[in-house]
């Protein structure tokens, strides 16, 4: 419940990125949910369970939560980040998917009290014929370095040794949607600057190959969202490299990354050309300390050839 969570919820809470990744990493390019059709959900998912007295609460939060409309009927959709690879992701996105199907049970059973419309089979269950259940999908963007090995459905989870073939073939499956975003092969075909997120992440490892991929998208990442640009430094792990972006925002409030990585650039040459310089003097120091050279003299040699004044070269010494 970090920083680095609250900015990946909020990048994908906005409708256009959240309807863009699904069409493209779950439906393969086509144009299945507008952003148009997406509201926001309370991400809390909750319920008690047991007897009156011995009731046990089982909950837990999604990262972003949406219903998506389509006429007269609709689904729920989640997308759940993760920076680490999580060996049992499957039973994590179970429970938030189970837990969403309990409240809607939990939902028509309260309106068939208030009612008092069924008998029968359906009184016990609370639960008619004709009620039906809302589908609930969820997405797990995985940001991580290392490919992602951990299980993709229920099954993979599961000790199969010595269990006939008969049994595993009775046994529920559950299924989960991975998307590895470091391995994504779909990213240029995403519309909205989460193939510029996507892009910047699969190439910052490699300087030169990010620079030009930062050149050949350069009006993008000239007028790159505030959110987006959070987006880049967490999950490049570079908030503390990364400039103040307030002093490359205009004043609609986006950034210019481009100006940002060149001055992020030009300070780390110069931070290295700093130690580099300050690495000389040391090694200058102790060899003229081997030659048995005077402390005062050490310090006069130092300042002449570094240009130093008389406290820094004291410095150096002191090391």
């Amino acid at each position: 419940m970090g920083q680095n969570d609250e900015i990946t919820r909020r990048f994908w809470a906005d409708n256009a990125r959240f309807a863009d990744i699904l069409n493209v990493g779950i439906f393969h390019g086509k144009q299945i949910i507008k952003g148009s059709q997406l509201h926001s959900k309370d991400t809390y998912a909750g319920g008690l369970f047991g007897k009156l007295k011995k009731k046990v609460q089982i909950y837990g939060y999604r990262d972003v939560f949406k219903t998506a409309d389509f006429g007269v009927n609709f689904a729920l959709i989640g997308i759940e980040n993760q920076q680490e690879i999580h060996y049992a992701m499957p039973l994590k996105v179970w429970k938030y998917d189970f837990l969403g199907y309990e409240e809607q049970l939990r939902k028509i059973k309260k309106m068939h009290r208030r009612k008092q419309d069924l008998s029968g089979a359906e009184y016990l269950s609370g639960f008619s014929r004709r009620d039906k259940l809302k589908p609930t999908l969820t997405i797990v963007l995985y940001y991580g370095k290392e490919p992602w090995d951990g299980p993709m459905c229920l099954a993979d989870m599961l000790d199969w040794k010595a269990i006939p073939k008969e049994i595993q073939n009775k046994v529920v499956d559950y299924p989960i949607y991975v998307l590895d975003v470091q391995r994504f092969s779909g990213t240029e075909e995403l519309c909205t600057d989460a193939r510029l997120v996507f892009g910047f992440l699969q190439r910052h490892e490699s300087q030169n190959i990010l620079e030009q991929y930062v050149r050949d998208n350069q009006e993008g990442f000239t007028e790159l969202e505030e959110d987006a640009y959070d987006m880049i430094s967490i999950l490049t792990n570079s908030q503390d490299l990364m400039p103040d972006k307030q002093e490359y925002m205009n004043e609609r409030g986006e950034v210019n990354m481009c100006k940002a990585l060149e001055d992020m650039k030009a300070s780390a040459m110069q931070k290295g050309k700093q130690e580099e310089r300050e690495q000389s003097i040391i090694i200058l120091v102790e060899s003229l300390r081997e030659l048995d050279i005077l402390e005062e003299d050490i310090l006069r040699k130092i300042e002449e050839k570094y240009q130093l004044t008389q406290e820094e070269a004291a410095e150096f010494v002191k090391k």
